[in-house]
């Protein structure tokens, strides 16, 4: 398991449809910028891999949503020229 961040942007007409769609992950944390004109969702969730990310995402936004495994700052390995 690694936890992943979710970025789903939608439009406005769009919103309901962003937030009925969490469904799967009853412990992912989920953020919206709607309130403030941002009309994208932020998920933040500890799953098996990308695929089961992706499948938290309503089928209606999962082509523009973007899948990026991340890490705690104090778990950051170092790699390539990285110091």
């Amino acid at each position: 398991m690694r936890e992943f961040l979710i970025e789903v942007p939608h439009g406005r007409e769009e919103c309901s449809a962003a937030r009925a769609g969490l469904v799967g992950a009853p412990d992912a944390r989920a953020y919206w910028g709607c309130e403030a004109g941002m009309h994208t969702t932020w998920i933040i969730a500890e799953l098996a891999d990308k695929h089961e990310a992706r499948r938290l995402v309503p089928r209606l936004l999962r082509d523009t949503a973007r899948v990026v495994p991340v890490e705690e700052p104090g778990r950051l390995t170092t790699t390539g020229g990285e110091k």
